[in-house]
């Protein structure tokens, strides 16, 4: 017995656009045990659950979830009082019926008018039945301590996915082409080749270790069918999209950019997976927390939405995402920084382009930042630190009250180079994206940008290994 972990009425992609012939569904539902109650026709979106239809059973159980338009094909839930619910298929013909038992809604569970629901159910209960054994073996490995009993266990272990794989290959074998099948080719992943590379080569492990390595990031999509819709009303997408982006390709800007492309063009076999997939592609990589990433949202951006590939985008997100690009492209890892030429503290004028160093710790910050009263004598252990390999501090105060921040600096005897523009004439808010402080940049002797938005502690720790070049 499953339950809704998460469910909402409301869908941002309309569930009956692109519905096809206008002949309607109809799903009969008879639920055994149950009475005047009321059930939720929902499916899957990624890692979500969407509600699209609502309907009363009777005292026998029985109900009519049905309208006008056909529903998108994808795996369905009919959810009970409760939140627990059980999964169906909509596919090809959406008139059919359904009949289980509210204490057994899987086991007991048949279908009418629709052959690949019953091969999905089948499916179902004998996955349930692998997921008891491989329990018990997990169980029986964990509590042993026997060498030769792990070892069997593990073996047996080992058996039963294969037994799982040859299963879930030949109902796909059976099956070609329908839904039932594509759902289950998504779990198969790809089979890795023996490798011949003899006994004793120098690194042997390590070579196989990469040669697996590569062919599974090459042919990790081969068996998903992304010219498929209804795969994105199943868990399988999102998933599949989390673990390659998260767990396959390495997680460098430049990787990840070619890994997008290649997966976006066998996403265009289809309007919706493709816009589905650039979506979440481009949301991850907005939000991700890992250093650098932000290039890759601003290679998305540019290469389809601000390149005319995204009509279904409207021109105010359009602007807000071209408006993000301005902020960020100046600042990505890998440019040299943008010049500030600015006033130093002492009343001179500085510049961050002619500062002579190995390394520029840029920090923009101000004295009424708590956040920044914590920082910043951080930053300056480290510069003490590192002062006489060659690196030097270049303060940015973002505010405007010049005495105070003087005051600041005397009292803290912040002696390394404190600027600021009085004038926000270096539109430096906008070249380093600055929308709070403290804001920490690392450049290199060129001024190219090597780190950005970088604790301190991290700070420390990489300038360490930097200077241990040296």
């Amino acid at each position: 017995m499953k339950k809704v972990s998460l469910f909402v009425v409301a869908f941002l992609i309309c569930t009956f656009s692109f519905a096809g012939p206008k002949d309607g569904y109809q799903i009969k539902v008879k639920i055994n045990g149950l009475k005047d109650t009321t059930l939720l026709l929902g499916h899957h979106f990624g890692s979500n659950k969407y509600v699209v239809d609502t309907i009363r059973v009777n005292s026998n159980g029985a109900g009519v979830f049905q309208a006008d338009s056909l529903l998108k094909g994808g795996v369905y839930l009919v959810i009970l009082p409760g939140m627990t619910y059980f999964e169906i298929l909509v596919t090809g013909s959406q008139r059919f019926s359904v009949e289980t038992d509210k204490t057994d809604l899987l086991n007991k569970m048949r279908f009418s008018g629709s052959p690949e629901n019953e091969t999905y159910l089948n499916y179902q209960k004998y996955m349930g039945k692998v997921a008891e054994k491989s329990k018990t073996l997990q169980e029986q490995l964990k509590a042993t301590k026997n060498a030769d009993s792990t070892k069997i266990l593990k073996d047996e272990l080992k058996a039963l996915n294969q037994e799982v794989r040859a299963e879930s290959k030949k109902i796909v074998d059976a099956n070609p082409g329908t839904f039932v099948a594509n759902i289950l080719k998504t779990m198969q992943y790809p089979e890795q080749p023996e490798w011949n590379i003899p006994q004793g080569t120098p690194g042997r492990d390590s070579l196989i270790w990469t040669k697996n390595y590569q062919f599974y990031k090459i042919h990790f999509w081969d068996n998903v069918d992304l010219s498929d819709a209804r795969l994105l009303r199943t868990p399988s997408i999102e998933s599949l999209l989390k673990q390659y982006f998260t767990n396959i390709v390495l997680q460098i800007p430049d990787s990840i950019i070619t890994a997008a492309d290649m997966v976006l063009a066998k996403a265009k076999a289809n309007d919706e997976v493709f816009q589905y997939t650039l979506s979440y592609l481009l949301n991850e990589f907005q939000q991700s927390n890992i250093m650098g990433m932000d290039a890759v949202f601003v290679h998305l951006a540019k290469r389809y939405y601000l390149s005319g590939q995204t009509p279904w985008v409207d021109k105010p997100l359009l602007d807000k995402i071209k408006e993000r690009v301005k902020k960020l492209e100046p600042n990505l890892i890998g440019e040299i920084a943008p010049e500030l030429i600015m006033q130093t503290s002492e009343g001179t004028v500085t510049s961050l382009r002619y500062t002579v160093a190995d390394y520029t710790i840029l920090v923009f910050w101000e004295p009424d930042c708590g956040h920044c009263q914590k920082v910043i004598p951080e930053i300056w252990k480290i510069y003490q630190k590192y002062e006489t390999k060659g690196v030097k501090v270049f303060a940015v105060y973002t505010q405007y009250d010049k005495e105070k921040w003087v005051n600041y600096i005397n009292e803290h005897k912040l002696f390394w180079i404190n600027a600021y523009d009085s004038e926000y004439n270096t539109n430096f808010r906008n070249l380093y994206d600055i929308y709070s402080t403290p804001v920490i940049y690392l450049l290199n002797k060129d001024k190219k940008i090597i780190a950005k938005r970088i604790g301190t502690d991290s700070l420390d720790e990489l300038i360490g290994k930097l200077t241990e070049k040296q």
